[in-house]
């Protein structure tokens, strides 16, 4: 080879060793690119194995707890197989969440009575609770404005006529009977005013006088007498606590029974009043006691705007503070009251992992560390290509240089 011909395949060699050179460059830079792809994805990953979601206990079969996720249906609803009674509160108002056919309700007896809030939710109709008919009576307590001679009773044969004040009757009742409700009303004719206090209505009293001579009915009766002490001593808070003592023992002893007379009274044939419906009757007991120590309530349609009372949307709003969560003690020292709790705290609300979310993300990242192994892969057999060509071009220059390097030597030693 010629001094002129070696020049020409040097020049060449080595334009082509930058070009490889080059192109060695820019697979290392897509390599680069495919770690960073490659802890991205094992990021969100990362991301799905550390996300959360509520879950809420359930009496399982053979007293087996299971776990369910936690949603507004299955946390704040009745169910007869949920371990606990909860229900959600607005962190800014402090009013509980509740649904649409609850707040009607509430409405409607949220002055009232919290027992015929219960019954219009387990079936009864509005028109049930309430009395039109002017031959029905009333059972009333009435204390005397600024006197001292008080007089407390329940006898039907002392019973207010309604016919002196249908209206304020149609009031009270559609508080419902035990609202306890306070108002200047004319008895007997008599215009100098009376607060008036709701007992009973007469189909409570029916089911009180059947079983007054009975075990629980001395119990009641024993309350009657603690109302009527209360009027004696005119404390109007101790009258309304001990009403409500009065009624809540009733029913705690007799709401079957009440219900089926209401449904007698109607015309309608009883529902069967199981224990099932007895659960219903005492949730939405406590429901009403919730609502009205909240203040009210505000309905879930209107608090979650989307519509969305998901397990993920129930998991953020805990998690970010917009609602809490409240327990009914069923037990304690704080019986019969709602408890904020937490479900740090909390053993039969508790966090775990989504498996299903998991191994969707598991599936997305085995799927796309598929993909990046194998175009690393092929930038290696690249990188590995172009090695060989560049040793193969460096064996073939140093070659040339050296024949070069003879030529020169030969063809000027002629003359030395």
């Amino acid at each position: 080879m010629g001094l002129s011909s070696s020049q020409a395949r040097l020049l060449s060699i080595t334009a082509r060793m930058h070009d490889i050179e080059l192109s060695s460059q820019d697979i290392m830079s897509r390599k680069i690119a495919l770690a960073t792809q490659r802890d991205d994805a094992y990021d969100e990953y990362e991301r799905a194995l550390d996300a959360k979601k509520l879950q809420v206990a359930f009496n399982g079969v053979n007293a087996k707890t299971t776990y369910v996720d936690a949603t507004y249906d299955s946390v704040c609803k009745f169910n007869p197989d949920r371990s606990e009674t909860y229900a959600l509160k607005d962190t800014n108002t402090g009013k509980m969440i509740v649904d649409r056919d609850v707040s009607e309700a509430y409405k409607q007896f949220g002055n009232g009575d919290k027992f015929a809030f219960a019954l219009q939710m387990i079936g009864l109709s509005q028109e049930d609770l309430i009395y039109n008919d002017e031959s029905d009576s009333i059972n009333i307590g009435l204390v005397s404005k600024g006197e001292s001679d008080v007089s407390i009773w329940v006898d039907n044969s002392r019973s207010v006529s309604l016919t002196e004040n249908t209206e304020y009757l149609n009031k009270v009742l559609k508080g419902a009977y035990g609202g306890q409700q306070e108002t200047s009303m004319w008895v007997n004719n008599d215009t100098s005013g009376y607060d008036c206090y709701v007992i009973m209505n007469d189909l409570e009293t029916e089911v009180y006088e059947s079983h007054k001579d009975d075990s629980k009915g001395t119990e009641l009766k024993s309350k009657l007498q603690a109302i009527q002490e209360a009027a004696e001593k005119g404390d109007k808070d101790k009258i309304k606590e001990s009403i409500d003592a009065f009624r809540t023992a009733l029913y705690d002893a007799y709401p079957g029974e009440i219900f089926d007379k209401i449904c007698e009274a109607g015309g309608e044939k009883a529902s069967k009043f199981d224990d099932e419906t007895l659960a219903e009757f005492k949730y939405y007991v406590k429901l009403f006691e919730g609502i009205r120590a909240a203040g009210g309530c505000i309905t879930v349609e209107d608090f979650s705007e989307d519509g969305n009372t998901g397990n993920e949307w129930f998991t953020n709003i805990i998690s970010s503070g917009r609602a809490i969560l409240s327990q009914y003690n069923d037990s304690g020292t704080q019986i019969g009251t709602w408890s904020e709790i937490s479900p740090a705290t909390s053993t039969k609300i508790m966090e775990t992992e989504d498996d299903t979310d998991v191994k969707k993300a598991e599936a997305k990242y085995q799927h796309e560390l598929n993909n990046i192994n194998k175009k690393d892969t092929k930038f290696d057999q690249d990188l590995n290509k172009l090695e060989t060509e560049r040793t193969a071009l460096k064996t073939e220059m140093d070659s040339i240089k050296k024949v070069k390097d003879e030529n020169i030597e030969r063809t000027f030693g002629i003359f030395s």
